[in-house]
């Protein structure tokens, strides 16, 4: 069997070692500074991508870091709009250093769960696992190891295409978009359990019962959607936004 390529979530890697590796001193006289050592993170990186080629047997991996523009946004400026604290110290420098080794990869308009989405669905790949904590990731299908559970996941096309459902109609204040009123995780597993024929009109009419619109529904699906393959059209450089089949 070939052996697997990690398709590892560059933003988590990046944002964690380094918040890590902040340190925080005191001049006195009312000064203090925040510093890190750039080579104590790199060694830091190399050596949590290593742990996991050696979990899995592998020397292949691609690393996914999210581009400076977010399709999103487009939608909803609104999007991810809870988000203000700062980068840790030495992003930007840590960034540029990733994408000098070769291995990592961005692309125009999208997040780095996105690329990591189209990498694992695109077929050249014969055997990816990708590597995150992200639980967006569980709306692709194939294998996923979440570090934090030290799991893997073999998510099959349904599971993947519900879980998009379910985000679409619980929303994620993480991303800060809001789904359907009144529908959380419990609620939304509850009606899927008894779902029975196709799932749109049903989560359109969750939607429409709380005074919100089909064009209301479509928003947030498209929103909580993680690109595949299908959802990218590659000449153009451009996402191609999610519609009900």
């Amino acid at each position: 069997m070939t052996k697997p390529t990690l398709l590892i979530d560059g933003d988590i890697v990046l944002h964690r070692v380094l918040a890590s590796q902040e340190t925080d001193v005191d001049w006195g006289d009312g000064v203090s500074t925040i510093f890190s050592d750039h080579s104590e993170c790199k060694r830091h990186i190399r050596r949590t991508i290593r742990k996991w080629c050696d979990k899995f047997d592998t020397k292949s991996y691609r690393l996914a870091l999210s581009g400076s523009a977010n399709f999103r946004k487009d939608l909803d400026p609104d999007y991810k709009g809870n988000r203000t604290g700062r980068k840790p110290v030495g992003w930007k420098p840590l960034k540029d250093w990733l994408f000098s080794q070769g291995n990592t990869r961005t692309l125009g308009g999208v997040e780095a769960d996105d690329l990591l989405g189209i990498w694992a669905t695109h077929g050249v790949l014969p055997n990816t696992i990708i590597i995150s904590d992200d639980k967006d990731l569980r709306s692709i299908p194939g294998k996923l190891y979440v570090p934090r559970l030290d799991e893997v996941f073999d998510i099959s096309v349904e599971e993947a295409d519900q879980y998009h459902m379910e985000q679409t109609l619980t929303g994620d204040r993480t991303d800060n978009y809001k789904g359907c009123p009144g529908f959380g995780e419990k609620k939304s597993a509850a009606l899927f359990a008894k779902a029975e024929g196709p799932i749109w009109p049903l989560i359109v009419k969750c939607f429409e019962k709380a005074g919100l619109t089909e064009d209301d529904a479509l928003l947030q699906a498209r929103l909580a959607r993680i690109l595949r393959y299908e959802d990218y059209d590659m000449v153009n450089k451009k996402p191609i936004l999610w519609s009900p089949t």
